[in-house]
């Protein structure tokens, strides 16, 4: 892609610098404003790539620099989330028990129960014929 790394893949059309458009003067009166291009200013082989349309040119910030801004933001978030969880009350009331079930609790007759405590057999069960940990 770097015309500097790799050779030039079309004969003998001239080499420019690698410089995209969006690194030029935006103040610039242009013949086409929008791409930052004159009428006759010639083309770089990876013009595709130097164009305006092409990623964003992010140079303002090192490597290092973002790589500290990011580790900062997860210390942070990482920080905030142990001081939350320190300080978070307890459960203002305790668990509710049902000694009957819940089944009997909600009104539920004998007549129905073995309808509502069937339960089916899990895949595996089916295909291996064993029966699992929790039975």
């Amino acid at each position: 892609m770097n015309s500097l790394l790799t050779p030039s893949q079309v004969g003998d059309y001239p080499e420019y610098p690698y410089v995209s458009n969006q690194s030029r003067d935006p103040y610039e009166k242009y013949d086409d404003q929008q791409l930052r291009r004159n009428y006759n200013d010639p083309l770089h082989e990876d013009d595709d790539v130097l164009n305006m349309w092409s990623p964003d040119i992010h140079d303002f910030v090192s490597d290092g620099q973002a790589f500290r801004s990011i580790l900062y933001f997860f210390a942070t978030v990482g920080i905030g989330s142990y001081i939350c969880t320190y300080f978070m009350p307890e459960k203002p009331a305790a668990s509710r028990v049902y000694p009957n079930g819940l089944f009997k609790e909600l009104g539920g007759s004998d007549d129905f129960k073995e309808i509502y405590a069937y339960r089916p057999k899990l895949t595996t069960e089916r295909i291996t014929g064993t029966r699992s940990e929790r039975d």
